[in-house]
């Protein structure tokens, strides 16, 4: 999704489709302040329009709020889908995973605002939402049919596929929900090379853990 630039909008040129502006600017406004302090008129403003077409493509700042974050979900999701589906072996989708991992939550500026408050004060069905746009692309069914598969010739251990895949995804969110902390314990200097590292380190940590002996 394109992020939201005022001045491209009045310099006049080419617009994005109105229904996109908004969820973009509402998706800023919504990570900054949280659903009880975003302001419709604020996000109006943001996207260059009337607060009226706020409500004619969505009936409400809940109807938004949801779309917001889901169709955002849906985005970065089916990017990572469509390269699982290529093809490629486990190491291929892990490095897939976790490019995805860190692209959003390391670079993008809104994500991990918004996920770190839905999970400590969860609103409504937002959460269950995700969590099926990820079922349905198809991405974990994949990484866990690899895994029982390897199993079966050896080639992975006879382990729950369940608790190595929420393993592999904690590894890599882990650090940038808690990156604060971690690098003041670490002490860590250079934080842009243990970023980079680290998607190595982790897919060879999981692999390690998951692989025949």
């Amino acid at each position: 999704m394109k992020r939201v630039n005022k001045t491209e909008f009045s310099d006049g040129l080419a617009e994005p489709d109105t229904r996109a502006r908004i969820l973009e600017a509402a998706l800023a406004e919504f990570a900054r302040h949280g659903f009880a302090g975003a302001r419709v008129d604020h996000i109006a403003q943001l996207a260059g329009i009337n607060k009226a077409m706020i409500y004619y493509h969505f009936a409400s700042k809940d109807k938004l709020y949801e779309s917001a974050i889901e169709e955002y979900v849906a985005g970065f999701i089916g990017e990572l889908s469509g390269k699982v589906s290529s093809g490629e072996g486990i190491e291929g989708i892990l490095e897939s995973m976790a490019d995805t991992y860190r692209r959003v939550l390391g670079s993008d500026p809104y994500a991990r605002q918004i996920l770190l408050r839905e999970l400590a004060y969860p609103r409504g069905k937002i959460l269950s939402r995700i969590a099926s746009v990820i079922r349905d692309s198809g991405v974990p069914a994949t990484l866990a049919a690899i895994l029982r598969e390897g199993a079966k010739v050896e080639k992975f251990r006879p382990i729950d596929v369940r608790q190595a895949q929420a393993s592999f995804v904690l590894m890599n969110i882990g650090y940038f929900l808690m990156a604060p902390i971690i690098n003041e314990v670490l002490a860590l200097e250079d934080i842009g090379n243990f970023v980079n590292e680290r998607r190595s380190a982790v897919i060879d940590l999981f692999l390690n853990g998951v692989r025949a002996r």
